[in-house]
Parts: C-alpha cells; sequence; structure tokens
C-alpha cells in the first residue's frame, strides 16, 4: 500500500504538493515552519495539503480501494 501512495505521491502530485507533503506528513513539520520553508503563507499550506490529499483519496477510489480502505492508510 505505501508503494501504490508514493506512486500516487510521485506521478500525480504537483511539486509544490509532494514538497508540502515530503515536510509535513513525512517529516512532521508543522504547517508554521512549512510556511515559513517555502515562502507561503500557512493558510496556503494547508490548502495544498487538502488538495493533495484528496488528490490521494481519487487516485485510490479509481484504483478499486473503498472509503475505509483509504481511511485505514492515513490513521
Amino acid at each position: 500500500m505505501l508503494l501504490r501512495v508514493n506512486r500516487i505521491i510521485e506521478e500525480d502530485l504537483t511539486d509544490k504538493q509532494r514538497q508540502v507533503m515530503q515536510l509535513s506528513v513525512i517529516q512532521g513539520e508543522p504547517a508554521a515552519v512549512v510556511a515559513q520553508l517555502m515562502d507561503m503563507k500557512p493558510n496556503a499550506v494547508y490548502k495544498l495539503l487538502h488538495d493533495a490529499r484528496l488528490n490521494i483519496k481519487a487516485r485510490l477510489t479509481e484504483e478499486g480501494l473503498s472509503s475505509s480502505e483509504i481511511l485505514a492508510i492515513f490513521e
């Protein structure tokens, strides 16, 4: 499953979405720190994360996973 999500991150997300996911989700940096590192406002970071998650969820759904399976991945 991790390989599938990683492939989607690499193939389907924009560069900024990918970078925000890396810093925030994978490295655990707070949104304020990510915003400072990327020279943007924290609200923009939240929006990028939201859009990235929606893209990942949509792609996983297209690949046949149910909503409950998708939620279990992100818990």
